[in-house]
C-alpha cells in the first residue's frame, strides 16, 4: 500500500469535504455549537502545538545524529585503509551490509536489526592480522574510538525513535478534530463563501494531522529520514546504491532519475539478502 504523505492525503480530503459540503446542508448559526467549536479549537491548538513541537524536536535530533553516525562510519572506512587494502575491503563489506540492514528496517527497529553487523566489526578488529603486534595500541585507539562513537549515536537514535505518538495521543487529537469539522459543517450556510471556507478549514485540519503523522513517522514529505546520506556512503565506498523493494512500493523511497545502476533488495527486513542489480541504461 502506498504511503500517503501530507499533501496528497489532504488533496484527497479536500475532494471529500467539497462533496460533503454539497451533500450535507448546514443548520446555520447556533450559539451552543459556536461555543463547542471555540473550545475544541482552543484545546486542539494547545495540544497539537505541544505534540508538533515535540515531534519536530525528535525528528531534528535523530536527523542530526544519523548524519554524525554516517560521517563517523565513513571515517572508519577511510581510517581502515591505514592497515592495508585487504583490511579496508573487509571493513567496507561489513559497512555495506550494515547499511543494507539500515535501509531495510524501520528506524525504530534498526538498532536491533543491525546489532550483529556491529558485532562483526568488533570481531574483525579483534582478529585481523594487520592490527596485531607492537603498534596494536596505537592502531586500536582511533578505530575503536570511532566504533564507540557510532554505538553512542545508535543508542541515542534508538531511544528517541521509540518516543513516537501513542494511540492515546492520536485519540485525543482525532476526537477534537472530529468535533471541529462537525461543528464547521453544522454552522455553514448555503452560500458559496461559507461552503468554501468550511471545506478549506476542514482540509487544513486534516493537513495538520497528516503533517504530524509524517513527522512522527520520521517521513516528512513522505521521504525516509536521512536515506540519501546512507546512499552516499555506498558511493563513497565505490558500491552501488541500494533500494529496498518494500519502500519503493510504498512510495517512501524514490530512485533519482540520474541513477542508472543500483541494487534492488527483494528480501524483507531480517531475511537473507536477495539483491538484484538494475541497469537502467541497458534497458534504453
Amino acid at each position: 500500500m502506498k504511503y500517503l504523505e501530507a499533501i496528497k492525503g489532504s488533496s484527497i480530503a479536500f475532494i471529500f469535504f467539497a462533496v460533503l459540503a454539497i451533500v450535507v446542508p448546514g443548520a446555520g448559526p447556533a450559539n451552543d455549537v459556536e461555543i463547542v467549536l471555540t473550545v475544541s479549537t482552543f484545546l486542539f491548538a494547545i495540544i497539537y502545538g505541544f505534540f508538533i513541537t515535540r515531534s519536530f524536536s525528535r525528528f531534528t535530533y535523530i536527523e542530526e545524529n544519523l548524519a554524525v553516525e554516517d560521517a563517523k562510519m565513513l571515517s572508519l572506512y577511510r581510517t581502515s585503509r591505514l592497515w592495508g587494502k585487504e583490511f579496508q575491503e573487509q571493513v567496507g563489506g561489513l559497512i555495506d551490509e550494515y547499511y543494507i540492514d539500515v535501509l531495510d528496517y524501520p528506524l525504530d527497529d534498526y538498532y536491533k536489526g543491525t546489532a550483529d553487523k556491529m558485532d562483526q566489526l568488533y570481531d574483525l578488529l579483534a582478529t585481523s592480522t594487520p592490527l596485531r603486534g607492537e603498534t596494536a595500541d596505537e592502531a586500536y585507539g582511533p578505530v575503536v574510538g570511532l566504533l564507540a562513537d557510532i554505538e553512542e549515536q545508535r543508542n541515542r537514535n534508538s531511544v528517541r525513535a521509540q518516543q513516537s505518538m501513542t494511540i492515546g495521543h492520536w485519540a485525543v487529537l482525532l476526537v477534537l478534530a472530529g468535533v471541529i469539522i462537525s461543528s464547521l459543517y453544522f454552522l455553514k450556510v448555503p452560500m458559496f463563501f461559507s461552503q468554501i471556507v468550511t471545506v478549506l478549514l476542514a482540509t487544513m485540519t486534516v493537513l495538520l494531522l497528516l503533517i504530524l503523522r509524517d513527522v512522527s513517522n520520521l517521513r516528512l514529505g513522505g521521504v525516509m529520514i536521512a536515506a540519501e546520506s546512507a546512499q552516499e556512503i555506498f558511493e563513497m565506498m565505490g558500491k552501488l546504491r541500494y533500494y529496498s523493494d518494500t519502500y519503493i512500493k510504498d512510495g517512501t523511497t524514490t530512485i533519482p532519475d540520474n541513477i542508472s545502476r543500483y541494487r534492488h533488495g527483494l528480501h524483507k527486513a531480517g531475511e537473507d539478502f536477495d539483491i538484484e542489480i538494475i541497469d537502467r541504461s541497458a534497458a534504453k
